[in-house]
């Protein structure tokens, strides 16, 4: 198993500012989903949060797990930075989702990615 492999699992498609506000949520679930320890070792993927990135092994391909590859972002943030609070994400936390103590800082402090699972499904409800 690779990040080929993970990717056609859980992000079989890149972040992009035309997708719908339902499929840029059901993306952001389905790719954080893949970040549980259990799907990561299924596919032979290390994360690190520090760095942010998923890979195989220092030398193989990566993915950053930032703006880059939320489809939230880029939707609402990459664009013009105020439309980030149109966000479902956003209007869930009452602010950022990398602000201290939100969903993605706790993801790069402990690699858990509940919190951000827990999150953007409660914001799935404001779509």
């Amino acid at each position: 198993m690779t990040l080929k492999t993970w990717k056609a699992e859980f992000y079989p498609k890149e972040a992009e500012a035309r997708m719908s506000k339902k499929s840029a949520i059901e993306h952001s679930i389905q790719k954080w989903i893949g970040l549980r320890k259990e799907n990561l070792e299924a596919h032979g993927l290390v994360a690190d949060s520090y760095q942010v990135l998923i890979y195989e092994d220092i030398d193989s391909d990566r993915l950053r797990i930032d703006s880059r590859s939320c489809a939230l972002c880029h939707k609402y943030a990459l664009m013009q930075e105020d439309e980030c609070k149109k966000c479902p994400l956003y209007l869930y936390l009452g602010g950022r989702c990398d602000s201290v103590e939100a969903p993605y800082f706790v993801w790069r402090q402990t690699g858990d990615p509940e919190p951000m699972i827990a999150a953007l499904q409660e914001a799935r409800k404001l779509c």
